[in-house]
């Protein structure tokens, strides 16, 4: 009887004590800014110039300590990608080409952050897996100030696994951090579809964004 009144008072305060532990670990936030996308072209027999193209990226994030240095960041993105083609030195004239590549990303992030002794500065790095799932494909090209666009969704694989590497500051304020995030995301997969050889089209892009993070306590 003794040890169970002994369990019965030791689990409620254990649960009280944890909690807040857990909670001040655990932070959700969202977070924007652009992409400057581009795509490493190896095509045998083929010159053409790609550009970057830039374009929107947000979404959210969770980010949870896993102890005081390192974390984990599960994050969900829009990412506007593609690329636009320089035929300047094949074709005379006022001419514009791009192709428009939209993505859900995933994000799975480790990181280790540092505090800065009486400074509401954290900065930290990361790096992590990324799988892309296609959302859309426009190709477009301008002549002479004619434009057309078309549908190019079945020219590009529907998924598309990459790594991230980048580094963020968060500034920690009363109720919230605002964070400066600043990464490189290297595509791992040939994006083409139907390349032969040693044909490949890969995304790259860097992404720079503002975000909100807002503790759960």
């Amino acid at each position: 009887m003794r040890m169970n009144k002994v369990i019965r008072m030791a689990i409620p305060l254990a649960l009280l004590a944890v909690t807040p532990l857990q909670a001040q670990d655990i932070a959700l936030g969202f977070k924007g800014g652009i992409n400057i996308a581009k795509q490493d072209l190896n095509v045998s027999g083929l010159t053409l110039n790609l550009d970057s193209r830039t374009g929107f990226v947000g979404g959210a994030f969770a980010t949870i300590g896993l102890g005081t240095t390192l974390f984990l960041q599960p994050e969900a993105l829009y990412s506007s990608k593609g690329f636009k083609i320089d035929v300047s030195e094949i074709i005379d004239g006022d001419v514009e080409a791009s192709v428009k590549l939209d993505y859900l990303e995933i994000p799975v992030l480790i990181g280790a952050r540092f505090d800065i002794a009486d400074s509401p500065l954290r900065p930290s790095i990361y790096a992590g897996p990324s799988i892309g799932f296609k959302l859309s494909c426009n190709a477009s090209g301008s002549v002479e100030g004619v434009t057309e666009t078309d549908d190019c969704g079945d020219d590009f694989e529907s998924v598309d696994f990459g790594l991230d590497f980048g580094a963020s500051l968060a500034f920690e304020l009363s109720s919230f951090d605002l964070i400066l995030d600043g990464r490189y995301a290297l595509g791992l997969t040939n994006a083409a579809k139907d390349a032969t050889g040693d044909d490949s089209l890969k995304n790259r892009a860097w992404q720079f964004m503002v975000g909100f993070g807002f503790p759960l306590k």
